[in-house]
């Protein structure tokens, strides 16, 4: 389980966050005048934006607000070189 983050990251990711919510809301309202143009009922419409809005906002939130620390390569240890057979 990974620690919960704190410090000098915490305002980048809220940052990151708030962006995302901003681009949810113009895809809602995108979505809903585009279908209220089509013809499309209010009541569909919204719907449809709002699944269109959450799933953008799932998809930018999973790959660019909460992302995993980047970790280094880890090193063999010489145990594990002498179980291979290499040392």
């Amino acid at each position: 389980m990974s620690k919960p983050m704190c410090g000098a990251g915490l305002p980048i990711r809220a940052l990151k966050a708030q962006a995302t919510s901003l681009t949810g809301l113009g895809i809602n309202a995108g979505a809903f005048a585009v279908l209220l143009a089509l013809g499309i009922h209010y009541l569909p419409a919204g719907a449809m934006g709002i699944v269109a809005a959450f799933t953008v906002n799932f998809l930018i939130a999973n790959r660019f607000v909460f992302t995993a620390a980047r970790r280094q390569p880890e090193v063999p240890t010489r145990g594990l070189v002498e179980f291979e057979g290499l040392a």
